[in-house]
C-alpha cells in the first residue's frame, strides 16, 4: 500500500475506529503523508490532551521535511485542525491559540528559505485556507505576507493566487475579499468580484477536514 493510500485509509476509518486510524497514521513512512494522516485523525479526537498530542506528532512529521516549501505547506493540515477546534476548557483553548501563533510564526520564517516567490505564495495560500473562517486575525497576518509575495514581478502566478485568496476570504468577509480582488487586472477583477457578490459555490476554504 502506498503512503497516499495509507493516509486515505486512516482518514476513511477515523470516525469509526480512531485508534486504528492513529496507528496507521503513525506508521506511514513518508513524513508528508504521515503529517496529513495524523492531522486528519486529530479531527475525530474528543479528548483535549490526546488531540494536542496528535497535533504535536503531525507538526513533528511536517517539520521533519527538509524542503522548506513542502514543510511549510504540509503543516497547514494540523493548522486547519487547530484553527477549527473549539474546546470548552479555557486553558486548552489558550494552549491551542499559543500553538497556532507559534506555528504560523515558524511558517513565516521557514518559507523565507524557499527561493521561488511562486512556491512561497502557494505555501502561504494553503494557510489562508487552513485558517479560514475561524482565525481571521492570524489569516490577516498570512495574507499580508501573501500580498507581498504576489507583488514580486517574478511571481507569474500572482494574479491567480490573489484571486484564490479573495474567494477564500469571501466565505466570511465579503468586503475584505472585494478589496483584495480590486488589485487584480480588470477582466479577472470583474470576474472575481462578480463571483464574490453572487456568493458562488466556489467561495470559502477548501482545507476544512484537510482534504476536499
Amino acid at each position: 500500500m502506498s503512503a497516499t493510500q495509507e493516509r486515505d485509509q486512516a482518514a476513511r476509518i477515523a470516525a469509526a475506529d480512531l485508534d486504528q486510524a492513529v496507528q496507521i497514521a503513525n506508521n506511514i513512512g513518508e513524513p508528508w503523508f504521515r503529517c496529513q494522516a495524523q492531522a486528519l485523525a486529530a479531527w475525530y479526537e474528543s479528548q483535549p490532551d490526546r488531540f494536542l498530542g496528535l497535533i504535536d506528532k503531525s507538526l513533528e512529521s511536517g517539520w521533519s521535511i527538509t524542503d522548506p516549501n513542502r514543510s511549510a505547506t504540509v503543516v497547514a493540515w494540523p493548522v486547519a485542525a487547530l484553527a477549527n477546534r473549539r474546546f470548552h476548557d479555557l486553558e486548552i483553548r489558550a494552549r491551542i491559540d499559543h500553538e497556532l501563533e507559534t506555528v504560523i510564526a515558524k511558517v513565516a520564517e521557514v518559507i523565507t528559505r524557499e527561493p521561488s516567490p511562486v512556491s512561497r505564495a502557494d505555501a502561504l495560500l494553503t494557510h489562508i485556507h487552513a485558517l479560514s473562517p475561524a482565525r481571521t486575525r492570524l489569516r490577516a497576518e498570512v495574507l499580508d505576507l501573501l500580498v507581498k509575495e504576489c507583488a514580486n514581478p517574478a511571481n507569474w502566478k500572482r494574479e491567480r493566487q490573489i484571486e484564490e485568496a479573495a474567494l477564500v476570504v469571501a466565505g466570511d468577509d465579503q468586503a475584505a475579499a472585494i478589496d483584495l480582488a480590486s488589485s487584480l487586472k480588470e477582466t479577472r477583477k470583474l470576474r472575481t468580484i462578480a463571483r464574490i457578490e453572487a456568493r458562488s459555490e466556489w467561495i470559502g476554504p477548501w482545507l476544512c477536514h484537510g482534504l476536499r
